[in-house]
């Protein structure tokens, strides 16, 4: 093997390592996204369980013939 060659497979190689570092990276990102999105969800179904048990439905009827 010349090396031209190997020079080749070393750069080659340096992408490849580039690649699955910036993946993994946005993986990561993803991921995070993803929890802070869920966190958000579940804090505004929180919220709403908490307004409805702050203000109940009211007994008073109203019958109104027009």
């Amino acid at each position: 093997m010349d090396t031209y060659g190997i020079a080749a497979m070393s750069m080659s190689l340096s992408q490849m390592k580039l690649a699955q570092s910036v993946d993994l990276a946005m993986m990561r990102k993803v991921m995070d996204l993803q929890q802070q999105s869920v966190e958000q969800m579940l804090n505004m179904a929180d919220a709403v369980d908490t307004a409805a048990a702050v203000a109940p439905p009211s007994e008073h009827l109203l019958d109104v013939l027009v």
